[in-house]
């Protein structure tokens, strides 16, 4: 969602911090519970939930099998009750969410001032106050986070299109953009452009506010905005955007959450080696700073605010330098050299403390269904045997359910669709791919969750390259990856996944299992996306 194909909102931009009042500031981040430390095994990442070459992995998956409760018939009727109360409750919010991005034409925009800004949206009045509110409510978080005197205090405009096609039509930044920009921050005006509605399946306004919001704060308690350095700034704006909830019940939003996206690409480039160290990324210039960088800062943030007592002396040293003068690199590798005894030391209990991170739950297993709110889906388990599990080694996994003693399973992926690629130019694109490598490659048109979506299958197994004579054909089949522990060759399977995709985010359902068991589960894998279903209830 954003300008540089990460999921932050905009451009890279500076961010600031606090003169005098620091240990207030960072003291709130310890309150925060932290995760638990866990395995960090990973599995490279795939186009489409691991679609293509996901299954390279030397060392056995350790499995999470998550418990699922017998159900009662009265639990059982009480739970379809609710569930069904739930699919008709998200077709009503999705009728009234058509009127929002109705609204009005921009000349005929709702005008709303509050305490701090003037907001301009052409929704319904409804949403233009509702965000109006929303934005007070984040200045305010953000005043309790990093407390200082405001040296700026003009009144920010604060505009907000009714959809998506309006906020890229009439907004030249957006029309430059195009989708992949959630929002941005304007340094000129110290105001906020984005626009009503969500992201894929888990992007929200609220986030995006959150992110932009932290950027609109720091302009205006930073003396010298435009040199804070950009790990620094976008690091803090991702912890606040990508990291808070909003409960819009309680008016409450909650900070200091990991996501999900941003810890599965940092640990996933860990294992390949490929994160930024930290001598560099401190150094960087917002030339040098990538859509893939926004993890790295996101998690040397994380990792200072939350790991131990000298990470938050560090980071309030830092901070307290920066209200005094622009930040250097050496700024940090002499606090570093102060509280770890090197920049060296520090990335080591960097890495370790990121890599042991477990991924947090997308969702919980009630009854026969994994409910995810996250992600705004159900899933129902095949049948009785069927067992809901999480999987620490395959970092895109939502969850998994497996038929015990069997290679059966069923794989649900959410990706993000980074190219904001169109459904049959995505889809085309990975049928493509997996063309390549193995055989048997079929694609259709079916309904998923009563959306347009497509079942892919294929059967898993790695085909000799292009124009390989036969002891090519034979060293390729000996190969070391071609192995299991015994030295067999890797047997193969039968995959057959559907494909629910978005602009900017694709759901993936992959079922799959041995060829010389297959027919024992293609009707049930067959029919795997008949038990999905969307719930789309998130509004901000």
């Amino acid at each position: 969602m954003s300008a540089d194909g990460s999921n932050g909102t905009g451009r890279p931009r500076p961010l600031g911090g606090l003169p005098g009042v620091t240990v207030l500031t960072l003291l709130t981040f310890l309150t925060i519970p932290q995760p638990s430390a866990g395995g960090a095994d990973g599995n490279p990442p795939g186009p489409a939930g691991g679609e293509v070459g996901a299954e390279k992995k030397a060392e056995p998956r350790r499995y999470q099998i998550m418990g699922r409760k017998k159900l009662s018939p009265a639990e059982r009727k009480k739970l379809e009750k609710e569930r069904t109360d739930r699919i008709k409750s998200a077709e009503k919010f999705q009728k009234a969410r058509l009127a929002e991005y109705e609204g009005v034409d921009w000349v005929n925009r709702h005008k709303i001032r509050t305490p701090n800004f003037d907001v301009h949206c052409n929704s319904t009045r409804q949403v233009a106050e509702f965000y109006g509110k929303m934005m007070e409510l984040i200045r305010a978080k953000l005043s309790e986070m990093f407390p200082s005197k405001i040296h700026r205090n003009l009144r920010a405009p604060l505009l907000i299109y009714k959809n998506q096609e309006e906020f890229i039509n009439l907004d030249p930044q957006a029309r430059f953009m195009g989708r992949g920009l959630g929002g941005y921050y304007n340094i000129q005006s110290q105001g906020i452009n984005i626009y009503h509605g969500t992201f894929g399946f888990t992007g929200t306004t609220f986030s995006v506010l959150c992110h932009e919001g932290t950027h609109y704060y720091q302009g205006l308690v930073v003396k010298d905005y435009k040199n804070m350095p950009i790990w620094f700034s976008e690091g803090m704006a991702v912890y606040f955007g990508d990291g808070s909830t909003f409960d819009p019940k309680t008016g409450k939003i909650e900070v200091g959450k990991i996501p999900r996206d941003r810890l599965a690409h940092l640990q996933d480039k860990i294992l390949r080696g490929q994160h930024s160290h930290l001598k560099d990324l401190v150094a960087m210039t917002r030339a040098g700073f990538t859509g893939s960088h926004y993890a790295d800062a996101w998690a040397l943030v994380y990792f200072l605010a939350k790991s131990s007592d000298k990470g938050t002396k560090l980071l309030n040293a830092y901070w307290g330098l920066g209200m005094e003068r622009p930040l250097t690199r050496k700024d940090f590798t002499d606090l570093a050299q102060k509280y770890y005894e090197g920049i060296e030391n520090l990335e080591k209990e960097y890495v370790a403390y990121v890599s042991a991170l477990e991924m947090p739950s997308a969702g919980q297993v009630i009854g026969d269904y994994y409910v995810s709110p996250i992600f705004q889906f159900d899933y129902k388990a095949p049948g009785p045997d069927w067992e809901f599990f999480e999987d620490p080694g395959d970092k895109k996994l939502l969850v998994g359910l497996l038929s015990p003693g069997t290679s059966a399973e069923i794989r649900i992926y959410y990706d993000n669709n980074l190219e904001n690629l169109e459904k049959d130019v995505y889809v085309n694109k990975q049928v493509g791919m997996l063309k390549e490598r193995y055989s048997e490659v079929k694609q259709e048109s079916v309904r998923i969750s009563n959306l347009e979506g497509y079942r892919i299958s294929y059967r898993e197994e790695e085909k000799p390259p292009a124009g390989a004579g036969k002891k090519e054909a034979e060293k390729t089949a000996a190969a070391p990856e071609a192995k299991v522990e015994k030295g067999k060759p890797k047997e193969p399977k039968q995959v057959i996944s559907f494909l629910l995709i978005q602009v900017d985010g694709v759901v993936t359902i992959k079922g799959l299992a041995k060829v010389i068991e297959i027919e024992g589960f293609r009707n049930v894998l067959e029919k795997a996306n008949e038990n999905f279903t969307m719930c789309l209830t998130r509004r901000w």
